[in-house]
């Protein structure tokens, strides 16, 4: 029989996830499964403490009879208990329907009826990870000692050739978008870092961020800077991050990933709360401006005299000394 985590729906959170998949790994004294949505499922590849990964497409978790379809699919895995980190209805209804014995979860979205173990959510402000931990028993090895991202040797002679046929070594990792714009860095404050750092800058982003980061580059002649948002799927961007000396990063999945593999890493913060998803890692710095409007949770900027005024009270120089102090 076997144990499988939900993982959470997001890059960033997934990444926030491994501190629970080791205290998993520890009581069990085996390998999990990972249940995850396609996006995130790179997170999870070549961990030691994965024995498989089975994920879900949008169409496979929309509707109900997806959601049934998908949950059945799950029977012949055999699984004891599973472990919700999404508080969705969606992954208790699937995971009603997989046949798990043992189903663990928050309270959430009137969903308690679909679980065995219906647990209410801590009423204290903490770290994602350690809110995670609490539907185990939160004690057994995870926190910053766990394992986090894992790069199989041929990822990494990969990512250190292609680093070499685009002729870039010894980079800083720039990765200044997000889905949300209350989180995405402005473009002076983009221009301004590429500007200033005078070793080689290497733009990370997803396809949505192709046109713009070459519409910003377009203002950069003679600048050692060259994007490759939209050019890899997550893990080879994953393995190509492993490589740079150094990381600015908004508050975004790239940003976890890099702390997360121990690069120094400089995350700057908008929207968000800081105190309970910034990233984790040996080497991190967070800069949070803390304006008159923070903390703020919206996924659009809401500040009309002042937009992004959290992200543009934040200096190159604030930067680029967070990331020498990590060095």
């Amino acid at each position: 029989m076997k144990t499988a985590v939900y993982a959470p729906n997001w890059v960033g959170d997934a990444v926030m996830a491994f501190p629970f998949i080791s205290d998993i790994f520890v009581e069990t004294g085996a390998p999990v499964t990972i249940i995850c949505k396609s996006w995130v499922a790179p997170v999870f590849e070549h961990h030691p403490m994965v024995s498989e990964i089975i994920s879900f497409g949008i169409e496979d978790m929309s509707g109900t009879i997806n959601l049934r379809k998908s949950g059945k699919k799950l029977k012949p895995l055999e699984i004891e208990s599973i472990y919700l980190l999404s508080d969705s209805f969606r992954s208790a209804f699937l995971a009603w329907h997989s046949g798990a014995k043992n189903r663990i979860g928050f309270k959430a979205q009137g969903r308690s009826f679909l679980l065995t173990e219906s647990k209410p959510k801590p009423n204290h402000t903490e770290h994602r990870s350690e809110r995670y931990r609490y539907l185990g028993s939160g004690t057994s090895g995870g926190g910053s000692g766990s394992k986090g991202i894992s790069l199989s040797e041929s990822e990494k002679v990969w990512s250190a050739n292609e680093l070499d046929k685009l002729g870039i070594s010894s980079a800083i990792g720039l990765c200044p978008f997000s889905v949300a714009e209350s989180r995405t860095f402005p473009n002076e404050l983009i221009l301004d870092i590429c500007r200033s750092i005078q070793k080689p800058l290497l733009i990370f982003g997803g396809e949505n961020d192709r046109e713009k980061a070459a519409a910003l580059l377009n203002q950069l002649d003679g600048k050692d800077v060259k994007s490759i948002c939209g050019e890899y799927n997550l893990r080879k961007s994953i393995a190509l991050l492993s490589r740079c000396s150094g990381i600015i990063a908004s508050d975004s999945g790239l940003g976890h990933i890099a702390a997360n593999l121990g690069l120094p890493t400089v995350s700057v913060f908008g929207a968000g709360k800081k105190e309970e998803t910034r990233p984790i890692g040996g080497k991190t710095a967070v800069l949070d401006a803390e304006v008159s409007c923070s903390p703020c949770l919206k996924n659009d900027c809401e500040n009309r005299e002042n937009p992004l005024d959290c992200l543009k009270q934040i200096s190159t120089e604030e930067i680029l000394s967070a990331l020498d102090s990590l060095q």
